[in-house]
């Protein structure tokens, strides 16, 4: 088992995360930082798991697959 696959993600309380989305384009700012991100419907589904709980990168991967019903290979 790796550092990577045992390490647990997450964003932190009062984050201050706003989002908008076109399709399958989202645009987030962060208000603590000022930063303005463009993710893909991937990117956007996993900030979004980690918006709501904690995850190893194992469980984030099974996850975001799942809201794809896609296999997590």
């Amino acid at each position: 088992m790796t550092a990577l696959s045992t390490r647990r993600w997450r964003v932190p309380a009062g984050a201050g995360i706003l989002w908008r989305s076109w399709a399958d384009e989202y645009i987030v700012y962060e208000n603590s930082s000022g930063d303005t991100h463009h993710l893909d419907q991937i990117s956007a589904l996993a900030l979004n798991v980690l918006q709501e709980k904690q995850a190893s990168l194992p469980e984030l991967i099974e996850l975001v697959a799942a809201a794809l019903c896609v296999e997590s290979d």
